[in-house]
């Protein structure tokens, strides 16, 4: 409960009655035996962001995620030692969704006011540039995703997932200033930073949603691929520069990528 995201649920309160810090309860829980690999098999509804605009504001669907998982979401270090610590896989993902047709790249790949109707079921390996009628292979050249695949990995969570693919900026919740030594820490576990997430995304694009510069050059440093494109098409510098509505551009962020060899296509969705 500690970066709980902001939702308009009610939301659990236990918490605030406690002596002990959730710190504390995880200690005695991976102690007592329990499980540090448990996997989550939904999306907990105190988690769910309605009323949005997208059905989930942009926060990343958890389904299949570990506590380590949830610990590099949130950025809190602290979390994710004491997990490794009791032999916690860092590099499981949650699940990838079903795959869902889309128009253009707007928002979110769960915004329910850009989702295609569900009789008309996704075909592997295509992708909706903006219409029905103008359809073609998939621009990052990787291959389609089925559901129950792997979804977004814990140097994605880290990075800053949805932060250009909805209004997670508005929900989440993380750790003050530790993007960077979270995603620094799961390097050091063998994080590998060209992995791409099921949207296509490496952590790049997370990384470039939220102008964070310092990231980017570590990642570039690492190993990153600044030229990755994404299924929907957007390099990370188009990440950078408004990529969905009411996230303003972020031109010095646009301009470094530049540099490093990303493309811009001018896409800017707020300008």
């Amino acid at each position: 409960a500690e970066w709980q995201p902001r939702t308009r649920f009610p939301q659990p309160q236990q918490h605030g009655l406690q002596q002990a810090t959730y710190l504390d309860v995880m200690a005695a829980l991976l102690e007592a035996g329990a499980d540090p690999d448990a996997r989550l098999t939904r999306h907990p509804w105190y988690m769910v962001y309605s009323g949005c605009g997208n059905r989930n504001c942009g926060l990343v669907d958890t389904e299949g995620s570990t506590a380590f998982w949830r610990a590099a979401y949130a950025t809190d270090l602290s979390a994710m030692r004491l997990l490794a610590a009791h032999g916690a896989d860092p590099t499981i993902p949650t699940t990838a969704p079903q795959p869902r047709r889309r128009r253009g790249g707007t928002t979110a790949e769960n915004d329910e006011e850009s989702e295609l109707p569900a009789v008309l079921p996704a075909s592997p390996g295509l992708w909706v540039a903006t219409d029905l009628k103008t359809m073609g292979p998939d621009p990052s050249g990787l291959p389609p995703f089925k559901e129950g695949d792997p979804g977004v990995y814990p140097v994605h969570a880290a990075s800053g997932a949805g932060y250009g693919e909805g209004f997670a900026g508005n929900a989440h919740r993380h750790a003050p200033d530790a993007w960077l030594a979270t995603v620094t820490y799961l390097v050091d576990l063998g994080a590998d930073v060209t992995q791409r997430d099921h949207n296509g995304y490496n952590a790049l694009h997370h990384a470039a949603a939220r102008g964070d510069d310092d990231l980017i050059l570590y990642l570039v440093e690492q190993g990153a691929d600044v030229t990755a494109v994404s299924r929907r098409g957007q390099t990370t510098a188009d990440m950078a520069n408004g990529p969905v509505q009411r996230v303003s551009p972020i031109p010095e962020t646009v301009a470094l990528l530049e540099r490093l060899g990303s493309k811009n296509n001018h896409n800017c969705v707020t300008c």
